[in-house]
């Protein structure tokens, strides 16, 4: 067997008769193989600049954020929920959906008890939006039942 190369840069054995200049090289990685110990302090520094930067950013243990929701809360005893619903949720719930600005609207009835979720935008002055939830619950108490004994005013509560 002949042990010359052939044309194509082939040995007769098949295997490559390039030299190792002709390699090609990921520069990156062969600047750090050759430069192990400036890439080690150049990993130190960036690290040390991560925990000072960690450590000078201000903190608070106890932010203050203020959640837009203000709950309607109406109690009516001895009410069926399917009652309590059609009687005092959906007509509070339609009084209330003409409020701007609301982003969420959520209510859930039980038996004798009604609340409705009100989310609003982050932007909105939540005392202002508690002032038009108070204007539209008043605009809606002529629309519940005349049990006036029984049902206790919707209460409003802002968180």
């Amino acid at each position: 067997m002949s042990t010359e190369n052939n044309n194509n840069g082939m040995s007769a054995n098949g295997s490559s008769a390039r030299k190792d200049e002709d390699r090609k090289e990921f520069g990156l990685s062969s600047f750090s193989i050759n430069n192990r110990i400036s890439v080690l302090v150049l990993l130190v520094l960036i690290a040390i600049m991560g925990v000072v930067s960690y450590l000078t950013i201000p903190k608070e243990s106890f932010p203050s954020i203020n959640i837009p929701n203000i709950f309607v809360v109406t109690i009516y005893p001895g009410v069926s929920p399917e009652d309590m619903e059609s009687l005092v949720t959906r007509k509070l719930e339609d009084e209330l959906s003409n409020i701007s600005d609301i982003k969420n609207m959520t209510s859930s009835s039980a038996e004798g008890y009604s609340n409705i979720n009100l989310e609003f935008e982050p932007s909105v002055d939540i005392e202002d939006a508690l002032q038009k939830v108070r204007e539209k619950v008043d605009l809606a108490k002529s629309e519940l039942p005349e049990d006036a004994d029984k049902l206790k005013s919707a209460s409003l509560l802002k968180q």
